[in-house]
């Protein structure tokens, strides 16, 4: 699309705004229900294409707007797979994969921008599926580069949190965690824990 094109940065400014109150429903859900993850994939699956178009292109945003992108997409990814539906969390996994998939080297700008986002629980399902991607294709100086930051993520906003996460949260805090060294784990996490248990 040739308007798309010419004013690309306006149309996904455009986007994210319209997107934005989906989002904020997706925080609040009590109880997410196929319903709801099915909403947050069908606008994830929205974001996918100027993404795509953003992360091929040299000059493609400016860093804030491909920020404000991809945090929209770490809470529609929260969306999809709150909902617990295998069906609709693979659908959202394949939906990046594959934008990561056609853009060569997408995964690591992508990865960049994602770990500048100010720290939130709901950040966490879009992290499970960056890491699930960097271990499927074996790019491990990724997972090592990021680890910490993400880790920090983890453990501020799910172990030392003051309420309970959501499920869907704990559930992909395993795929950071998979890639925890025993170190890491004795050093960080542990002390962590044990502080929150005092609590």
């Amino acid at each position: 699309n040739s308007v798309t094109k010419a004013h690309f940065e306006a149309s996904v400014k455009a986007l994210t705004a319209a997107l934005e109150n989906t989002a904020k429903v997706q925080k609040n859900v009590v109880v997410a229900s196929r319903s709801s993850a099915g909403d947050a994939l069908l606008a994830l699956s929205w974001t996918c294409v100027p993404l795509l178009q953003a992360l091929a292109a040299p000059n493609g945003l400016s860093p804030p707007v491909l920020q404000q992108l991809i945090n929209l997409q770490s809470v529609l990814v929260y969306g999809a797979v709150s909902g617990q539906q295998k069906v609709i969390t693979q659908g959202a996994y394949r939906k990046l994969r594959r934008v990561w998939k056609e853009v060569p080297n997408s995964i690591d700008k992508y990865v960049d921008v994602a770990s500048q986002l100010e720290q939130s629980p709901y950040s966490l399902p879009l992290v499970a599926f960056i890491f699930k991607y960097l271990a499927t294709t074996k790019q491990t100086e990724l997972i090592q580069k990021h680890k910490n930051t993400f880790l920090d993520v983890y453990i501020k906003q799910v172990l030392t949190s003051r309420t309970a996460p959501p499920k869907a949260i704990l559930v992909s805090s395993a795929e950071v965690l998979r890639h925890c060294t025993h170190a890491e784990f004795k050093d960080q996490i542990l002390p962590a824990a044990q502080k929150a248990m005092l609590r």
